[in-house]
């Protein structure tokens, strides 16, 4: 399986399990100078940037272990030029992390990281 083909796997796998919470998609893969967003969602009145992480072992460490500052700075960057599009003043930054069977679902990952998106 390539690594395409993997990432592809975790997004489906995040994408029922945010149905199940009755998560409305809005798109996947959206892709934007420099960066992408993995999932774009609604819940209730709040716009979801969700970004999948997929682990199937721990040989390379969790999948919440591979969020880095410099993705997390990518993941803002293409969020934004999506609001440029389709503002809205309601949104918020997803996690979803895969490990094997286990999913956990991080909401606000961007807490604590404000001087990484010019805040304060």
């Amino acid at each position: 399986m390539s690594k395409r083909d993997v990432g592809a796997f975790g997004e489906s796998k995040a994408v029922f399990y945010l149905e199940e919470f009755g998560i409305k998609i809005v798109e996947r893969n959206f892709f934007a100078k420099g960066g992408e967003i993995d999932i774009i969602a609604t819940e209730g009145d709040t716009l979801l940037f969700v970004e999948v992480k997929y682990r199937s072992s721990k040989r390379f460490g969790s999948a919440i272990e591979a969020i880095t500052p410099t993705k997390l700075k990518r993941i803002y960057l293409a969020a934004m030029q999506y609001l440029e599009k389709f503002p809205t003043e309601v949104f918020r930054f997803d996690l979803i992390a895969i490990d094997g069977e286990k999913i956990e679902w991080v909401k606000n990952i961007f807490e604590g990281y404000d001087t990484l998106i010019g805040g304060g």
